[in-house]
């Protein structure tokens, strides 16, 4: 164990992912053991269900906040176990979808939910957005708001329909 944080180090390649880390086994006084930018030289997290069996965060260097962070498209059922169990559970299909989506998970970056939603987060450069999931930058650093689709492909492309800056 020791001698891979060593590498991990020399090399700086070492990271960790978080798919809307949970709430439930952590809600108590001691966040010791919570998801923290400090567990890998470069830690992204994908938030889905924040807040209700997710963590808000932010966790990591890079925190990507899928419609809002909450009430995933599709989700919506009859039964509220099964809508937040849904919320929570979808970022397992928008990772898989990222590792071979054309189109990409594009954010944007954001301070907060409201400013997402209102729309006044424009950033000034194509550049300033960050394709999130398996082809991250491990140069991302904030928050990041983006919207999906409710059904596959749930990855809405670069926004406004334009070519990305870079394709990894």
């Amino acid at each position: 164990h020791r001698k891979v944080i060593i590498l991990c180090y020399i090399l700086a390649t070492c990271s960790n992912l978080g798919l809307d880390p949970t709430i439930i086994f952590y809600m108590g006084q001691n966040r010791s053991h919570d998801l923290d930018s400090s567990d890998a030289h470069f830690v992204d997290v994908i938030h889905t269900g924040a807040g209700i069996l997710g963590q808000w965060g932010p966790n990591g260097h890079a925190d990507f906040y899928v419609n809002g962070g909450t009430s995933q498209p599709g989700c919506l059922s009859t039964s509220l176990i099964k809508t937040l169990s849904c919320d929570h559970t979808k970022v397992t299909p928008y990772f898989i979808e990222s590792i071979n989506s054309k189109n990409g998970f594009w954010a944007v970056p954001c301070t907060n939910r409201i400013s997402y939603n209102l729309g006044l987060c424009n950033p000034s450069s194509d550049k300033e957005y960050v394709l999130m999931g398996e082809h991250v930058s491990h140069k991302a650093r904030g928050i990041f708001y983006l919207s999906t689709n409710a059904n596959k492909p749930y990855a809405l492309g670069f926004p406004g329909g334009r070519r990305p800056p870079y394709i990894p």
